[in-house]
C-alpha cells in the first residue's frame, strides 16, 4: 500500500478544478497522476468514460508505461471487487483512452480534420534528425539568397556573428533562437518586441535596455561568485586544509570585488578590457595528507568562478562603438 503525502493526496482527490503539480524528479509525480486517473475511472458517480480521457507525455515509452500501469491498477481493483461491472468495463476499454505523446495526439486531430485544412492525411511526424536537416537546408537557402542579393544588412550580420565566411556560429545562434522561441505562444511578436529592446539609442550603452540587461545579469553572477566563496570558507572553516587555500580564496574575493567596482563605473570598454585581462592565481598544490574530498570541493568552486568570469567576458564581445553600430537599425 503506497503511503501518500498530504500534497499527493490533494492532487489525487481534488475534483472539479484545475491542478498544477510541480515536483522534483523521482518524487512520485507519475504515480500520483496514475492514482488520480484510476480513482476517476473507478468512480461511477463521476461517470468518466475511458474514451474521454486525454493524457499526453513526451515519449512513447512513458505513454506506454502509464497505460499499462493504469490497466494493472484497474485489474487489481477488479480482483478485490469482482462484482463491480463498472470498473470491469473501464478495464476492458482502457485501450480506447488517448494516452500518447503530444505529437501523436496532435497528429490524430489533424488526420481526422485533414479535409478541412487541406493536408494530406498520410503525413508523418518528422524524426528530430530529419527536422534538423530541413532546418539547416532552410537556413542555407536564406544565406544563399541574401548573399546573391548583396544585402548590406546581412553583410553586417555576418561581420558581427559570422566571422568572415564561416557561418557555423551564426547558424548555431539562429537554431538556438528558433528552438527557444518556438515554445512561446506568439513567438513572432516576442521576437519583434525583443529586437526593439536590443536597439541602442542612448549615449551610454548601459543606459539602454540591452545594456541594462547585461549589467543586471553581471551583478547577479558576481554576487553568485561571492556566495561560492562564502560557502567554501564555511566548508573549510576549522579544517586542516583551510590555511593552505585561504590566500587563494582571498585573492579570488578581491578579484570579484575589483570587477564589481569596474561594473559600477558604467563604462563598457573599461569593463570589457578588465574582464579580458583577468588572470586567476594558480591553485596551490595539495599536500599528500589532504582530504581528497575537500580538494575536490575547492576545485569545483574554482571551476564555477572561472566559468562565471568566462561567460561575463563573452557578453562584452566587442567595443561599445561597434556594438552600438550593430544595434541602431
Amino acid at each position: 500500500m503506497v503511503k501518500w503525502t498530504d500534497q499527493q493526496k490533494q492532487a489525487i482527490n481534488l475534483k472539479d478544478t484545475e491542478i498544477l503539480v510541480s515536483a522534483a524528479a523521482g518524487s512520485g509525480k507519475t504515480a500520483t497522476l496514475i492514482e488520480r486517473i484510476v480513482n476517476i475511472l473507478s468512480d461511477e458517480t463521476q461517470n468518466v468514460e475511458c474514451e474521454n480521457l486525454l493524457v499526453t507525455t513526451f515519449t512513447n515509452a512513458a505513454a506506454g508505461e502509464i497505460k499499462e500501469r493504469i490497466r494493472k491498477a484497474l485489474k487489481d481493483k477488479i480482483q478485490n471487487n469482482p462484482d463491480n461491472r463498472y470498473i470491469y468495463k473501464q478495464y476492458k476499454n482502457i485501450s480506447r483512452a488517448t494516452i500518447s505523446t503530444l505529437h501523436a495526439f496532435c497528429s490524430e486531430i489533424i488526420r481526422k480534420n485533414a479535409s478541412l485544412i487541406d493536408v494530406d492525411p498520410g503525413f508523418s511526424v518528422a524524426d528530430e534528425s530529419i527536422a534538423d536537416k530541413f532546418l539547416q537546408d532552410a537556413i542555407n537557402s536564406v544565406y544563399e539568397e541574401y548573399l546573391n542579393n548583396h544585402d548590406d544588412a546581412f553583410s553586417n550580420l555576418l561581420s558581427t556573428f559570422g566571422y568572415g565566411k564561416n557561418f557555423n556560429t551564426l547558424t548555431d545562434l539562429i537554431i538556438s533562437v528558433i528552438k527557444t522561441v518556438k515554445s512561446y505562444p506568439d513567438y513572432e511578436q516576442w521576437l519583434e518586441k525583443s529586437a526593439k529592446k536590443a536597439l541602442i539609442t542612448e549615449d551610454n550603452i548601459f543606459h539602454s535596455e540591452y545594456g541594462n540587461e547585461i549589467l543586471t545579469y553581471t551583478r547577479r553572477r558576481l554576487k553568485d561568485c561571492v556566495k561560492y566563496i562564502e560557502n567554501l570558507q564555511n566548508t573549510l572553516c576549522g579544517s586542516y586544509e583551510e590555511s593552505h587555500y585561504q590566500p587563494m580564496i582571498e585573492d579570488d574575493l578581491s578579484l570579484i570585488y575589483s570587477i564589481t567596482e569596474i561594473v559600477d563605473l558604467y563604462n563598457w570598454d573599461k569593463l570589457k578590457e578588465y574582464l579580458e585581462s583577468v588572470k586567476f592565481n594558480a591553485m596551490p598544490r595539495k599536500k599528500m595528507d589532504f582530504d581528497i574530498s575537500v580538494v575536490d570541493i575547492v576545485k569545483d568552486y574554482r571551476d564555477k568562478v572561472k566559468s562565471v568570469i568566462k561567460v561575463l567576458t563573452a557578453q562584452l564581445y566587442d567595443s561599445e562603438v561597434n556594438i552600438k553600430n550593430d544595434c541602431v537599425f
